[in-house]
């Protein structure tokens, strides 16, 4: 929507300041602090527990027990580790229609010992209020694994796997408890990190509101110089009939020593404008100024300095840039 406006032509000086500015932060946020590390979903801790044991999951076959919304997550972030996961539900449709999301594979449920056979991981997420792995299946299956570790991650509430399968030979089984604390010290982790993300917010806020309140100086800047202009070439016009025997060259010096006076009369004034006008209190600043030299609200036009349409950007160079060489106008 952003550069749709943008690239409309639509997209005016002070909402497209704020939009770049809470890009800008949102950057900074991720760059600076680790707020984004550490997941604090039970699922998603699961799968990188699995990555962890194995180092990465590329070439393992991960069995997803269950498809409900745990599985649907689980399988979100298996997705891409290059597994090659197999779903297994009691519903077939609901495995194949979350295997089909994932790149993953339906297996019918009454293949459950022959899948646990051969996988490396195992996902438990199902709703089941029985235990679906138990000693006695975990023993049939054991002969066929020749003792190969299997790995077992438990994540429904009530478990699905018996206790007691967890002291097998051969079988590691990790469960809820054990993932909640590491989501735990995940949430405490960006906890602090997010203390160091709000400084950074308000940093940003300040830049941005000291900015904001920057363009409220550029149509005094405009208005001043066009007032001391207008008396510089009044009293130069009002001089030069006076002045017998000038000649072009020598009235064209006398209008650019003029100019030259009003630019060097306003560079110390403007420079410590420009830089009070940023502050909290720039706003009384610059109303001080008006009031000292008599510039209304309505000076200079629209035209001449607006502050919310395209012609910002041009207002906000006034106020940002040099007042102007002290020198002698061209």
């Amino acid at each position: 929507a952003f550069d749709a406006a943008k690239g409309a032509g639509t997209m005016g000086t002070l909402l497209g300041r704020c939009f770049t500015q809470a890009f800008a932060t949102a950057k900074r946020v991720r760059n600076e602090t680790g707020i984004a590390e550490g997941t604090v979903s039970i699922s998603s801790i699961a799968c990188e527990l699995a990555k962890k044991i194995f180092g990465n999951l590329e070439g393992r076959r991960t069995l997803l027990l269950g498809a409900g919304e745990m599985g649907e997550s689980a399988a979100r972030s298996l997705r891409q580790t290059g597994t090659n996961l197999h779903v297994i539900n009691r519903s077939e449709d609901r495995a194949r229609a979350l295997a089909d999301s994932c790149g993953g594979r339906a297996v019918p449920f009454e293949r459950l010992a022959a899948e646990l056979a051969d996988a490396d991981v195992v996902i438990a997420s199902t709703a089941s209020p029985k235990f679906i792995l138990t000693p006695e299946l975990m023993k049939t299956v054991g002969r066929s694994r020749r003792h190969r570790p299997l790995f077992i991650i438990d994540i429904a509430v009530p478990r699905d796997v018996d206790p007691r399968v967890g002291k097998m030979d051969n079988v590691f089984v990790y469960d809820v408890d054990d993932l909640q604390q590491v989501a735990d010290e995940n949430l405490a982790q960006r906890t602090r990190e997010a203390a160091l993300a709000e400084r950074i917010v308000e940093e940003e806020l300040d830049a941005f509101l000291s900015w904001r309140r920057s363009l409220q100086l550029a149509p005094t800047i405009v208005a001043l110089r066009k007032r001391f202009g207008q008396i510089a070439e009044e009293e130069v016009q009002r001089t030069l009939p006076r002045l017998e025997g000038l000649s072009e060259s020598d009235r064209s010096l006398l209008e650019a020593m003029s100019r030259s006076m009003v630019n060097k009369l306003l560079h110390e004034p403007m420079t410590q404008l420009k830089a009070g006008a940023g502050e909290p209190d720039g706003p009384l600043l610059i109303d001080a100024v008006r009031r000292l030299f008599a510039i209304s609200e309505e000076e200079p036009s629209k035209r001449d300095a607006s502050t919310e349409d395209g012609q910002g950007a041009k207002v906000t160079q006034l106020a940002t840039a040099g007042t102007g060489s002290t020198g002698e106008s061209k």
